[in-house]
């Protein structure tokens, strides 16, 4: 994967933690929000983790109890920078079962962390000091916690992706918020099948099997990763957990156009935001390899959603100023 558009990404992804999601959290005063989960499997049973670095909130213990309800197993560890450690908390299930796969877990991450720091860092020094310039101490130790948590966790625990937010009000219970800085693709081969985008969602029916590239149409399009954030919404609305889609549509790549030094917003454009059903989805779009954002070197197929069926959300003070009243 490009090393400098993953820095970016991580760079945006501090910006939506610091900033959307507390201005999210005060305009909906009803709403209380956690971050920090990802999510995987193991053994061919569902993980759910999260670092803890003191102590847990009621929110995440009520998600912990919701996963617990439906089957899923649930880690709660602690990194340590000084150290380079994994280790379980006291918050940790005492169910024997959930005890031998976090072991197991914590094991197999402190191998490979230890593997990852005795090689050569490749991305120049000066690039990098670019791109965090004016960042406190405490977002530096956040990013750099964050890629030793899941880098050395990828492979340890399969198929793991982190959770962006997770929202909670009394009325509807939890929503997954998944925040995107892209802008659309142009084309996409289009299917009102039902029956299809189901089969794809629940995963009876691969993308290569449907997908034509003879079939393509020029249309305005975001997609969401069937291998990842489809199952994501698939696995969590059986849990009765909604999933919204929020968008920055943008073309610029530099975290810098968006943020200021102080992470704070300097873009105009709304955001557009969706919560997602089967019948969102209105085709199925390609991303080779080499245009992908992901780690592997297979193609990533997507289920495609028209810029059309978004809402938008004027959030920000940058967003605001140039809103009539």
């Amino acid at each position: 994967m490009d090393k400098w558009k993953r820095l970016q990404g991580l760079l945006m992804e501090l910006h939506f933690e610091n900033e959307i999601c507390p201005a999210l959290n005060e305009r909906y005063p009803a709403t209380n929000y956690t971050t920090g989960w990802m999510v995987g499997w193991r053994e061919r049973k569902r993980i759910a983790l999260k670092s803890i670095k003191f102590d847990i909130s009621e929110l995440d213990a009520r998600f912990a109890a919701l996963l617990r309800d439906h089957g899923w197993n649930v880690l709660f560890f602690h990194f340590d920078p000084y150290s380079r450690q994994f280790s379980l908390t006291k918050h940790q299930s005492q169910c024997s079962k959930e005890i031998r796969i976090a072991k197991a877990i914590i094991d197999e991450a402190n191998k490979k962390l230890s593997t990852l720091f005795s090689g050569k860092i490749q991305t120049p020094v000066n690039e990098v000091e670019e791109m965090v310039e004016g960042l406190s101490e405490t977002c530096l130790e956040k990013i750099w916690r964050n890629r030793c948590e899941i880098n050395s966790l990828m492979g340890p625990i399969m198929g793991i992706r982190d959770l962006d937010a997770l929202f909670w009000t009394d009325q509807r219970g939890f929503t997954i918020v998944e925040f995107k800085r892209k802008y659309p693709a142009q084309g996409h081969m289009p299917t009102t099948d039902k029956e299809t985008i189901s089969n794809i969602v629940t995963g009876d029916l691969l993308p290569e099997d449907v997908y034509n590239q003879d079939h393509l149409e020029a249309a305005r399009v975001f997609g969401l990763d069937v291998g990842s954030h489809v199952k994501t919404v698939k696995q969590f609305r059986e849990m009765g957990v909604r999933f919204l889609y929020m968008i920055l549509d943008s073309d610029k790549r530099k975290a810098s156009d968006h943020v200021g030094k102080e992470r704070h917003a300097k873009y105009e454009q709304p955001f557009l935001w969706m919560y997602l059903l089967d019948e969102s989805f209105k085709g199925l779009a390609l991303t080779p390899p080499k245009k992908s954002g992901s780690f592997g070197n297979e193609p990533r197929y997507q289920l495609t959603l028209p810029v059309s069926q978004f809402k938008k959300l004027h959030l920000m003070e940058s967003q605001r100023k140039n809103v009539k009243n």
